[in-house]
């Protein structure tokens, strides 16, 4: 795990960059999707994609806690348009809680 603002740790698909005062949790979709994805069960398209993103972002305040800025690497292959609608509605608070709570220990380890 690598440390951030020296007390808190971060689990080995995040890292941690310094702009001035600033620290960045960076995500590497190319590492942290397939293995979301892997947990929820689902192939990509751009439904499944936010609900990895939002899990994994909700994971990251439940460890680090509020104030954190999270940076995601730009992975042209892993953009949503760059795959298919989806079931094309939107992704709901309760929606995605329920999503989250399926994994949320796997993402927390």
């Amino acid at each position: 795990m690598a440390e951030i603002n020296v007390k808190r740790k971060v689990p080995d698909w995040v890292s941690v960059e310094n702009a001035g005062d600033i620290e960045f949790l960076v995500i590497d979709p190319k590492v942290v999707y397939p293995m979301v994805l892997g947990l929820l069960k689902q192939e990509p398209d751009r439904y499944w994609l936010e609900v990895a993103r939002r899990c994994l972002t909700k994971a990251l305040l439940d460890m680090v806690g509020p104030g954190i800025n999270v940076r995601t690497l730009n992975r042209p292959e892993w953009a949503l348009g760059k795959h298919p609608e989806g079931n094309g509605e939107g992704l709901g608070a309760a929606e995605f809680r329920r999503h989250y709570e399926t994994i949320k220990g796997d993402l927390l380890k």
